[in-house]
């Protein structure tokens, strides 16, 4: 039985989002935060956190998912995930994708709307290639990506580089 796809809003990422975010990462099971990180970490630095917030809004574009309706133990509005883009600094058509979903929602839905609408931001801004650095185990995300036109580009201590260029689905 497929789960029922959860409806959230996206929104950009604000710095106040900061404590939010953080008890959300404490919230993320130790594998999500490795797939995510490629590390086993339970916080981050100050800097880490402010460079991950504090976003330009054209390089850096960060999409927070709000819930739309109350979840048990999260209230309406609650963050449940969070999609962003990095601008190449040597090629400005070429940025980092990267997601997180957490845990208790992943697989409806959330992670498609963010990465959908972080492509449509990106096109807006001038990218025509999407990368992400994603670790062979991360069989969601690699599903994700798969739902575009992905090029594998290479293997880089244990991860997996690749090139999407997304095509986004039409309805009709």
């Amino acid at each position: 039985m497929t789960p029922t796809p959860l409806v959230v809003r996206l929104r950009p990422i604000r710095p106040d989002d900061l404590p939010e975010l953080r008890a959300g990462l404490r919230r993320l099971s130790p594998d999500t935060r490795f797939q995510r990180f490629h590390a086993a970490i339970d916080d981050l630095s100050a800097a880490q956190w402010r460079y991950l917030t504090d976003v330009d809004g054209h390089d850096h574009v960060a999409l927070v998912a709000c819930t739309e309706v109350p979840l048990p133990g999260l209230p309406t509005g609650s963050i449940v995930g969070v999609g962003r883009f990095i601008r190449a600094k040597d090629d400005p058509t070429t940025a980092e994708i990267a997601f997180v979903v957490y845990d208790r929602v992943q697989g409806r839905g959330v992670g498609r709307t963010l990465r959908d609408a972080l492509v449509v931001e990106g096109r807006a801004r001038g990218i025509a290639i999407f990368r992400a650095h994603v670790l062979a185990s991360n069989v969601a995300m690699r599903r994700l990506l798969h739902d575009g036109a992905l090029e594998l580009l290479g293997e880089r201590d244990g991860a997996l580089d690749v090139a999407l260029e997304p095509r986004l689905r039409r309805a009709g």
